[in-house]
């Protein structure tokens, strides 16, 4: 940040924008210099989480941090705020609760990896959209009062912040050409597979000119998933929101959301393995339309091998979702069915799996 700001600068400004829903003449006010004020709003719109954190925490320094820095005191805050054990787990994202169908303890053990991140996500939205609905009304003055931000929000303010995404990206269509990634401190590059001939030789050209290798896109199914999805997904609207099941705080992001339906996206290299991602898909489309209040869902899975892309709709599998939701809830107390042995060889989670069947050989 190139001027320094105090908090209580920031606590008078932030007021205002509150008291005035605007920044408008917030220097004559303040007799600040408009330079400063400038600096000041172009840093709070880009990025209003680290004022409010440091502001709850009356820590200027953590302006100049990521939020990152926080987020696991936060959590377990919010845990006992929750009257929930700190070990417990809690947030988690419905990507990962669907994938109970392809591993069960590996969609347990990629939850409770990812739970501080989910829990990010949880906070950054409720604090978000409750800016854009104008819900904030008053500086959080310490961690509660920053947890407490947000817990307004309705599925309602949801579907109209979707509304307004609606219009706005009606004709933007984005596509990701390649991911930069790092492995042992290299930078590495990932090209999208699915680009035509001569951007991809484009790209590839760039790379070599700069000395970073080029890896192939299928040793990193994720990342490959999401660049196919840019090129051959359907392109709908879409949000993120978190819902709540028993102790359970589920973060999802559907592939899109219709009027009438959901969306879900999966790409795979085969038919043969289509099989078994077509239950995490539908399963993972059963969870957004349950909680986003969708009757019924549009599942595509797009085989890499031929080029063909399989397409289902179906209603809603209610009990679908309450069965997922009560076999995990018990997942820590009782030992779901070990999955094929193949599933195995290059899981992350081998070492620590207590099911896994290869151990046993």
């Amino acid at each position: 940040m190139s001027i320094n700001f105090n908090l209580k600068q920031i606590s008078n400004w932030i007021s205002y924008f509150f008291e005035k829903e605007s920044f408008r003449n917030v220097e004559e006010k303040f007799n600040v210099r408009k330079e400063i004020i400038h600096e000041f709003i172009s840093q709070f719109r880009k990025n209003p989480i680290k004022f409010f954190i440091a502001l709850a925490y009356q820590d200027i320094s953590l302006l100049k941090n990521p939020i990152e820095i926080k987020l696991l005191e936060l959590l377990m805050i919010e845990k006992k705020r929750r009257n929930l054990k700190a070990n417990k787990l809690v947030f988690l994202g419905m990507a990962n609760l669907a994938n109970y169908y392809w591993c069960a303890m590996k969609s347990y053990y990629k939850s409770k990896e990812g739970e501080e991140m989910f829990f990010g996500a949880y906070l950054v939205d409720r604090i978000m959209y409750a800016l854009q609905l104008d819900y904030i009304k008053k500086i959080p003055k310490n961690p509660i009062e920053l947890l407490e931000i947000g817990s307004q929000i309705s599925l309602k303010d949801i579907e109209k912040i979707l509304h307004k995404r609606n219009v706005v990206e009606k004709n933007i269509n984005i596509i990701t050409t390649h991911n930069i990634i790092v492995e042992n401190g290299v930078e590495k590059i990932v090209v999208n597979p699915n680009l035509d001939e001569n951007e991809k030789k484009f790209i590839i050209e760039e790379a070599k000119s700069n000395n970073i290798e080029i890896i192939d896109a299928e040793k990193h199914p994720l990342i490959l998933g999401e660049m196919v999805e840019t090129t051959k997904a359907e392109k709908y609207s879409t949000i993120r929101w978190n819902f709540e099941w028993k102790d359970f705080v589920l973060v999802g992001v559907p592939d899109g959301i219709a009027n009438e339906f959901v969306y879900e996206f999966k790409t795979t290299g085969s038919e043969f393995l289509s099989h078994y991602v077509k239950p995490v898909a539908s399963t993972q489309a059963d969870l957004y339309g349950f909680f986003f209040n969708r009757n019924n869902k549009r599942v595509q899975i797009y085989l890499r091998d031929s080029g063909l892309t399989k397409t289902w709709e179906e209603e809603i599998n209610k009990e679908n979702v309450n069965d997922l939701l009560l076999k995990f809830e018990k997942i820590d107390r009782e030992l779901p069915i070990a999955p094929k042995k193949w599933k195995c060889k290059s899981c992350e989670f081998f070492e620590i799996c207590q099911i896994s069947p290869l151990k046993n050989i």
